[in-house]
């Protein structure tokens, strides 16, 4: 049977998609709303929207939107994976290295992070997953490094439409450079965990039909933690994994339409990978249908606001969530104008068309 590659309108959709949700994030990361006060809540919603309008209109952005920490280590990912035609956690740890350096950590790293840095490059990059492991009284970063940074490996290794029917049988090689790549920095299980669920939601996204249910998503998410991830959590019942016990949330939240402050108080909305990963998702999830506080017809607009809407972590969690809509719907959400304006878009489009030659084998 001869070889299925998705189409690369997906593979820019993600990698622009992501890059959009960073960049819009960015100018709300932090931001807090008091939750019991209706009229704060409603005023940052009425922000968030009318800036996301603004950058998605026909004109554009008023000013030039820089990336941030996200999306600069994504793009080492995509980078190395492109040049070496394989994980390289060598050449990956380097890229990501010399990246923090030549910026002087201007983009927004979390502080934790120069620490693994400065000892990866003063070991030479002997043990290259090392220094991580000793953060915290080793017991590893927890924070959200590996997952905002993760879509890239999925697309790089999404070849087989046949088998991604079947993805149960065909993501091992997603799931171990997941898994290896967040290793770097961060590994922590909850870390780790929360990379390989965007890789697969990422994953299967590039392959699924935009008519996949909302149920259908959750399913399959649910599932996959149940069939996959033992390993990853060896002593804990798969109904108890932390990301189980939150993505199990999600059908009543969509059913009760809850509102954002429900959803950011039960899912989370911090620097923490299971306080934004199930964010992420569900802000995906929720958005494939139309969304009553959040006016929009561009699926993808409509998915990073909403991620924006919850506010915290807002830059990392709508990367995670765009990378993912933009796998499923396409480039072709993406104004022209919000295109041009955003830092890194050229470099994404170069990138997308060198890994759709690569999938084909050209």
């Amino acid at each position: 049977m001869a070889k299925k590659v998705i189409d690369i309108s997906r593979i820019r959709g993600c990698l622009l998609g992501a890059l959009a949700g960073d960049c819009l994030g960015k100018k709300f990361e932090g931001s807090t709303f008091n939750f019991t006060d209706k009229n704060d809540s409603e005023k940052y919603r009425q922000d968030v929207l009318n800036y996301v309008e603004e950058c998605f209109s026909i004109f554009g952005p008023k000013e030039k939107l820089k990336y941030t920490d996200d999306t600069a280590m994504a793009r080492v990912v995509a980078a190395t994976l492109v040049d070496k035609n394989y994980f390289d956690e060598k050449a990956m740890a380097k890229g990501f290295v010399e990246t923090y350096f030549s910026e002087k950590g201007n983009r927004g790293y979390g502080g934790s992070i120069s620490q693994v840095f400065k000892k990866l490059r003063d070991s030479n990059f002997d043990d290259v997953f090392l220094p991580a492991e000793f953060q915290f009284n080793a017991t590893g970063s927890y924070g959200n490094g590996g997952a905002m940074r993760v879509a890239p490996v999925a697309l790089y290794f999404s070849n087989d439409l046949e088998a991604a029917l079947h993805f149960m049988l065909s993501y091992e090689e997603v799931y171990q450079v997941a898994k290896e790549q967040c290793r770097i920095t961060h590994s922590n299980p909850d870390a780790i965990m929360g990379a390989i669920l965007i890789a697969f939601a990422v994953y299967q996204a590039c392959h699924a039909e935009q008519s996949l249910s909302q149920s259908e998503w959750i399913n399959n998410l649910l599932k996959f933690i149940q069939q996959k991830c033992a390993d990853i959590y060896p002593n804990t019942n798969t109904t108890k994994n932390p990301y189980y016990e939150k993505l199990s949330l999600f059908s009543n939240l969509i059913n009760n339409d809850s509102p954002r402050t429900e959803v950011s108080t039960l899912l989370g909305n911090g620097i923490a990978a299971l306080d934004s990963v199930p964010a992420a998702l569900f802000s995906f999830i929720k958005c494939i249908k139309p969304v009553d506080e959040i006016s929009m017809s561009n699926p993808l607009q409509r998915t990073i606001a909403y991620a924006i809407s919850l506010s915290g972590d807002t830059d990392t969690i709508a990367t995670m969530a765009g990378a993912i809509a933009g796998a499923l719907y396409g480039d072709v959400n993406i104004p022209d104008a919000l295109y041009y304006a955003m830092e890194g878009s050229e470099f994404y489009s170069k990138i997308a068309l060198k890994m759709h030659h690569r999938l084909h084998g050209w």
